[in-house]
């Protein structure tokens, strides 16, 4: 049965055009963890645009790989007619990240050495704790798997945190997160989707440990600021490959605000 969506989903894209990437919320691949079409406002220090026929969300995510300043990225199409963008950023900010965007398309990751390198947190994809002591739960709004993460290094008290993945089989559940006041050990077994975090390293199953930083997490943390982060934009980061946008279509241009250089305007009223 699983197997039969699975080629009902990749048929729908074909028809929808373009190249499909499959992507299953909270699972890490190719070094980042997949969110879907969640869509992140702000924070973009590049704007590229897809101008040739092939240039895909592969292609926007290997432009992050290059960009040592990016640690996520978002592949958009406003709209049918519209060039795609691919949008490069230094942050993955959960505050009005949202799915119902009502654009045609997006696809989205984070790099898993954000939560290393930002949140001080050792990353264990494909794994949940068990046997810990809960410090609390709640559902996690449309589905970011960087919120569970942000929402542990914000808070004091925890220790580590699973995020579970939403479920529609064999019944739907929300997407959850539980934080952790004393962290227990990780299950075994491969949960795909699952993503679980320490603040300081735990033990895992044999071949499935991750490269983490030396030394040992600080048991304290200032908060990320929720307010946008200022970042000084270099010149000539708008750039297309290879071919230049269209000058009597401006709408593919970057939208930049005086206040926030970089920053992605709402969604278009429709």
């Amino acid at each position: 049965m699983r197997k039969f969506l699975t080629i009902c989903l990749a048929l729908l894209g074909i028809g929808l055009g373009g190249t499909v990437v499959a992507q299953t919320i909270g699972s890490v691949s190719n070094g980042y963890i997949e969110e879907g079409n969640l869509y992140r406002p702000g924070n973009i220090i590049k704007t590229i645009m897809m101008s040739n026929r092939g240039q895909d969300a592969v292609t926007c995510r290997r432009e992050c790989d290059a960009d040592s300043n990016c640690n996520a990225y978002l592949y958009l199409q406003e709209a049918p007619n519209r060039k795609p963008i691919c949008y490069l950023r230094m942050l993955s900010l959960p505050h009005q990240a949202r799915r119902d965007h009502g654009f045609t398309k997006v696809v989205a990751g984070t790099k898993l050495s954000l939560l290393r390198d930002v949140h001080e947190i050792t990353p264990y994809p494909s794994r949940a704790i068990q046997g810990g002591v809960k410090l609390r739960s709640f559902k996690v709004l449309n589905e970011d798997p960087i919120a569970c993460s942000d929402a542990c290094y914000r808070e004091g008290n925890c220790t580590g945190y699973t995020h579970k993945p939403r479920t529609v089989l064999p019944k739907s559940a929300p997407a959850m997160c539980t934080l952790f006041s004393k962290n227990g050990t990780l299950t075994a077994n491969t949960k795909v989707g699952y993503l679980s975090g320490s603040k300081t390293p735990l033990s895992v199953p044999r071949g499935s440990r991750l490269p983490t930083r030396s030394g040992t997490a600080p048991t304290a943390r200032p908060a990320l600021s929720p307010k946008r982060p200022v970042i000084q934009r270099p010149s000539g980061q708008t750039i297309t490959i290879p071919d230049q946008t269209p000058e009597d279509n401006p709408s593919l241009s970057d939208d930049d605000d005086a206040q926030f250089p970089g920053e992605m305007l709402e969604p278009e009223k429709r």
